[in-house]
């Protein structure tokens, strides 16, 4: 790949000419990153060439904006070193940085965070990443892709640019274009991109590769399971959460956090009489983590 300063909006495979567009930007140099550590989910911030590399990285999106490509907002990982690319971009295109989104933050490195990449630590990462707290790739994938999504749906229409990490637009692209090797190494991979580069997400590929990553997979053989002891007498009352905007509009859900509107909460409230009307006790009351 080019230095940072030539790099202009990488885009593997071309975008669809309507709808929301999504441009990934690896945050700018840190200390760590000049001494090839693990950073991970570890908050370390940009040093000055890393600032300096961000507002390089204007240059590049002045020129697409005059070819066509209009960044509409900004936004970034949780992490220091992605807000800080993201709000010196923000400014740099006198548009508006609306905050960072959980999600997009670096993949854990648990404890080898901190730690030279050396080749062999590299490759214990890959190869027995739970033996020191590595985010396993199905995880991190899937809540990467739950971002991706979440965005696309909150902003149709927008050109968004988010500014996050190398390991995480790495292992996205590397998804999204699973079913397109040539864009991909000779390896298989997509390759990390070097700081402050502009890497175009290909989202025509977005709902293909959540129904093939995340939505068929192979589940265990169930069979009956023995009750519990103490629990043969114990009843289970399954609610439906109320209404929300995209239940109305009849989105797809799915994991993508979306409050209950008003009537949902209505909804919500006449359950509760009628459960109260019919005379039932209930112990407790659990969710699932979802906030809707």
């Amino acid at each position: 790949m080019t230095d940072a300063q030539n790099t202009p909006i990488i885009t593997p495979v071309a975008p669809e000419p309507h709808g929301t567009r999504i441009i990934l930007m690896r945050h700018g140099q840190t200390d760590w990153n000049i001494d090839h550590r693990f950073q991970g989910g570890t908050d370390i911030p940009l040093n000055d060439t890393g600032r300096d590399q961000v507002r390089t990285a204007i240059d590049a999106l002045k020129q697409a904006r005059d070819e066509g490509t209009v960044v509409d907002l900004v936004l970034s990982s949780p992490l220091s070193r992605a807000a800080e690319s993201a709000e010196i971009v923000a400014e740099g295109l006198n548009v508006p940085y609306r905050g960072a989104v959980a999600g997009f933050q670096e993949r854990s490195f648990g404890e080898l965070e901190g730690q030279i990449a050396t080749r062999e630590l590299v490759l214990a990462s890959r190869e027995s990443g739970e033996e020191y707290g590595v985010e396993p790739t199905e995880e991190f994938v899937a809540r990467g892709l739950a971002a991706l999504n979440r965005v696309r749906r909150e902003y149709d229409g927008k050109t968004v640019l988010v500014a996050t990490h190398g390991m995480f637009i790495a292992l996205m692209m590397n998804a999204l274009l699973g079913e397109r090797p040539d864009c991909l190494t000779e390896e298989g991979f997509y390759p990390i991109p070097v700081n402050a580069s502009l890497t175009e997400v290909p989202l025509q590929y977005l709902d293909s590769t959540i129904d093939r990553l995340l939505v068929h997979h192979k589940e265990p053989e169930l069979g009956a399971e023995e009750v519990p002891a103490g629990a043969e007498n114990t009843s289970l009352t399954l609610i439906r959460h109320g209404q929300t905007d995209w239940n109305k509009a009849n989105l797809m859900q799915g994991v993508t956090d979306i409050p209950l509107n008003d009537t949902g909460r209505e909804q919500a409230r006449t359950t509760g009489r009628k459960l109260a009307e019919m005379g039932l006790d209930f112990t407790v009351l659990v969710s699932s983590p979802l906030s809707r």
